[in-house]
């Protein structure tokens, strides 16, 4: 009787932080981290974001983006931006499972060059093959990938 309330009590608590959590990212504007290793492209996308409202922490290789990801004081983030960049794409697509294993549910965005196969990557983005976004591409296509449901159902209440 004693283990049922405890459960219990775990139970409810996990459901107030989840609920928590969640109304945390319905106010407040997108938070994303970006893993990409040109210091200008990194530039471009953090003035672009910012102008966009969107809070950008940029890193420069996946690696970098584990500690940052893993970080429970941290948090969190409605994406993860991957670059694969041909010359770190093990790096990445390593990194990219790493995350999706340890926070399922994890946005996971990929940026890749035009020489790199998305092919059996289903397992870092699981089924949304929209994730995967082949260089070049625009910042708009991006940007509408960050946008997370919950803050698309604030923007549909909103015009409730």
């Amino acid at each position: 009787e004693a283990q049922a309330r405890d459960l219990i009590s775990k139970s409810h608590s996990a459901t107030l932080e989840f609920q928590r959590m969640r109304h945390a990212r319905l106010t407040r504007p997108p938070r994303i981290l970006v893993a990409e290793p040109e210091a200008d492209i990194r530039a471009v996308y953090r003035r672009y974001f910012e102008s966009h409202g969107v809070d950008a922490i940029m890193v420069e290789s996946a690696g970098e983006c584990l500690p940052r990801a893993f970080d429970e004081s941290d948090p969190g983030f409605d994406a993860i931006v991957l670059d694969l960049h041909h010359r770190n794409a093990v790096v990445g697509i390593e990194a990219a499972r790493k995350i999706r294993e340890r926070l399922q549910g994890q946005k996971i965005i990929i940026t890749t060059t035009a020489a790199f196969s998305p092919e059996g990557t289903g397992d870092i983005v699981g089924d949304s093959r929209k994730d995967i976004l082949t260089k070049p591409f625009s910042l708009s296509e991006l940007l509408a990938l960050i946008k997370v449901p919950a803050h698309k159902e604030m923007e549909n209440n909103d015009s409730n």
